[in-house]
């Protein structure tokens, strides 16, 4: 019975090198779906459609951020018209990669537009930020002049909005502070309400360890949750090479291709779904392993004796309410 801590922490520190392996294979599988959604892009930028291939591309930097994906989206928001996102981009690119190629190329997209266009800047702490219902992924953007849109910078204790507007070529600089918290008023309690009978204390006692029974019962959920978590690897593999193939045959499809597109659309989309249960899964049985052997190595009476396994009935009273009640204590 003594081997019992051993075995649990041996499973503990095999669980922790394979939530280390799930975790690289997750960044892995992150990488090939940001390549896989940049083939998109390139595919729809090829075929005209330009709108859609600025929607892969930018997909594909949150990803993996690279300055590449970044440059297309650029360039297929201005081929698509949409200048004030375009110009957005062009800005990110000097900022996120100065000492790349790719600023120079961000700097002539701001030099060719900006003029035409308002800048925003926000300034405000540890908020985010959403312009017209769309949620911002940076702090300053442009927009279409002489048109009015609603800034809403969000914190933890609330919500700051603005309406913002300009002409072709204005700097407009907005400034949020987060709203104080909502004070919670203390209640009052009538004098003549005060309960005047003494308060009954409870006293819980515990003994200083616990039945092995415990750290059985969480060796098999640790066991539970460890297969479970290794179908669900597998799984999320299978929906990656659904994917793929979905993705290679969108890629070779010469007419009628948005069935195609809308398929591994949503094949990228469950794909996701299940990396992040499966991850949950892998913290979970990694926490479930932690807290079995922390009860098995610190809590556990592993030379429990007859004497010990019993289950005793107290009834105690309760003067105030006149009556009593009943205990169930012991080990088992």
């Amino acid at each position: 019975m003594r081997l019992l801590p051993l075995t649990a922490l041996a499973c503990a520190l095999y669980i922790g090198a394979v939530s280390n392996d799930a975790r690289a294979q997750s960044d892995a599988r992150q990488r090939q779906a940001a390549a896989e959604a940049y083939d998109q892009g390139t595919a729809a930028y090829l075929s005209s459609d330009f709108q859609k291939a600025a929607e892969w591309f930018e997909t594909a930097h949150r990803l993996a951020p690279a300055p590449a994906a970044l440059i297309q989206a650029a360039r297929s928001h201005e081929k698509a018209g949409n200048l004030p996102r375009a110009t957005t981009l062009g800005l990110r690119l000097t900022v996120d990669y100065p000492d790349d190629q790719a600023a120079p190329i961000g700097q002539g997209i701001i030099d060719q537009y900006a003029a035409t266009l308002v800048r925003v800047d926000v300034i405000c702490e540890e908020c985010s930020l959403d312009l017209d219902g769309t949620l911002q992924e940076f702090h300053s953007f442009f927009l279409e002049p002489d048109t009015m849109h609603t800034v809403v910078a969000g914190f933890e204790t609330g919500e700051r909005a603005s309406d913002v507007s300009g002409s072709a070529g204005e700097v407009k600089t907005l400034e949020f502070s987060a709203p104080p918290p909502q004070e919670v008023p203390e209640p009052t309690i009538d004098d003549d309400e005060i309960d005047e009978r003494p308060a009954r204390v409870l006293v819980h006692t515990s003994s200083e360890t616990l039945a092995p029974v415990f750290s059985y019962v969480g060796a098999g959920l640790t066991g539970a949750l460890l297969v479970g978590s290794i179908v669900m690897t597998m799984d999320t593999n299978s929906s990656a090479d659904e994917f793929e193939e979905a993705a290679m045959a969108w890629n070779e499809c010469e007419t009628n291709c948005d069935p195609l597109l809308e398929e591994a659309e949503q094949l990228l989309e469950d794909g996701e779904g299940k990396e992040t249960v499966t991850t949950v899964l892998w913290v979970a049985t990694g926490a479930a392993a932690a807290g079995t052997l922390a009860i098995a190595l610190l809590f556990t009476d592993w030379s429990g004796g007859e004497d010990d396994q019993s289950v005793r009935l107290r009834l105690a009273p309760d003067p105030q309410r006149g009556g009593g009640f009943a205990l169930l204590e012991g080990r088992f």
